[in-house]
Protein backbone atom coordinates (compact mmCIF):
# COMPACT_ATOMS: atom_id res chain seq x y z
CA UNK A 1 0.00 0.00 0.00
CA UNK A 2 1.33 3.37 -0.76
CA UNK A 3 2.23 6.26 1.82
CA UNK A 4 -0.71 8.43 1.00
CA UNK A 5 -3.50 5.59 1.01
CA UNK A 6 -1.87 4.33 4.22
CA UNK A 7 -2.00 7.44 5.67
CA UNK A 8 -5.18 8.65 4.35
CA UNK A 9 -7.16 5.32 6.13
CA UNK A 10 -5.37 6.04 9.56
CA UNK A 11 -6.80 9.36 9.27
CA UNK A 12 -10.40 8.38 8.15
CA UNK A 13 -10.07 5.44 10.64
CA UNK A 14 -9.46 7.73 13.57
CA UNK A 15 -12.13 10.03 12.57
CA UNK A 16 -14.66 7.10 12.06
CA UNK A 17 -13.89 5.76 15.47
CA UNK A 18 -14.05 9.28 17.16
CA UNK A 19 -17.36 9.58 15.58
CA UNK A 20 -18.66 6.24 16.67
CA UNK A 21 -17.07 7.11 20.32
CA UNK A 22 -19.42 10.09 20.40
CA UNK A 23 -22.49 8.46 19.18
CA UNK A 24 -21.98 5.52 21.93
CA UNK A 25 -21.51 7.72 24.63
CA UNK A 26 -25.08 9.96 24.03
CA UNK A 27 -26.26 7.23 23.84
CA UNK A 28 -28.05 8.20 27.20
CA UNK A 29 -29.41 5.29 29.38
CA UNK A 30 -27.34 2.08 28.64
CA UNK A 31 -26.17 0.89 32.10
CA UNK A 32 -25.28 -2.51 30.81
CA UNK A 33 -24.12 -1.52 27.05
CA UNK A 34 -26.94 -3.24 25.82
CA UNK A 35 -27.51 -0.72 23.47
CA UNK A 36 -24.05 -0.10 22.87
CA UNK A 37 -23.20 -3.87 21.71
CA UNK A 38 -26.55 -3.89 19.68
CA UNK A 39 -24.96 -0.78 17.50
CA UNK A 40 -21.50 -2.30 17.19
CA UNK A 41 -23.47 -5.74 16.29
CA UNK A 42 -25.21 -3.82 13.74
CA UNK A 43 -22.31 -2.34 12.01
CA UNK A 44 -20.54 -5.61 12.16
CA UNK A 45 -23.19 -7.22 9.64
CA UNK A 46 -23.18 -3.79 7.42
CA UNK A 47 -19.23 -4.42 6.95
CA UNK A 48 -20.07 -8.39 6.28
CA UNK A 49 -22.95 -6.98 3.99
CA UNK A 50 -20.42 -4.62 2.27
CA UNK A 51 -18.21 -6.98 1.89
CA UNK A 52 -20.95 -9.60 0.17
CA UNK A 53 -21.88 -6.40 -2.17
CA UNK A 54 -18.79 -5.65 -3.54
CA UNK A 55 -17.19 -9.30 -4.21
CA UNK A 56 -14.54 -9.06 -2.56
CA UNK A 57 -12.23 -11.93 -2.06
CA UNK A 58 -12.42 -14.59 1.34
CA UNK A 59 -9.11 -12.95 2.40
CA UNK A 60 -10.03 -8.92 2.14
CA UNK A 61 -13.43 -10.11 3.81
CA UNK A 62 -11.45 -11.84 6.46
CA UNK A 63 -9.21 -9.03 6.95
CA UNK A 64 -11.92 -6.63 6.99
CA UNK A 65 -14.13 -8.42 9.29
CA UNK A 66 -10.85 -9.00 11.92
CA UNK A 67 -9.99 -5.06 11.62
CA UNK A 68 -13.70 -4.57 12.13
CA UNK A 69 -14.11 -6.67 15.38
CA UNK A 70 -10.96 -5.22 16.52
CA UNK A 71 -11.72 -1.40 16.93
CA UNK A 72 -15.42 -2.13 17.34
CA UNK A 73 -14.78 -3.93 20.75
CA UNK A 74 -12.07 -1.38 21.15
CA UNK A 75 -14.98 1.51 21.43
CA UNK A 76 -16.96 -0.57 23.47
CA UNK A 77 -14.23 -0.94 25.83
CA UNK A 78 -13.25 2.72 26.43
CA UNK A 79 -17.18 3.55 26.26
CA UNK A 80 -17.59 1.15 29.54
CA UNK A 81 -14.18 2.76 30.90
CA UNK A 82 -15.49 6.00 30.23
CA UNK A 83 -18.91 5.08 32.11
CA UNK A 84 -17.29 3.46 34.95
CA UNK A 85 -17.95 -0.11 34.02
CA UNK A 86 -15.73 -2.92 33.72
CA UNK A 87 -15.15 -3.84 30.18
CA UNK A 88 -16.53 -7.50 28.82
Amino acid sequence: MNAEIEGKLIVVEMIAMGALGIVLASAGNDPDGSKSRATLDFIRHLIASSCDERQVSDDVRAAAMHHGDDLLSQALENLAFLQGRKPR
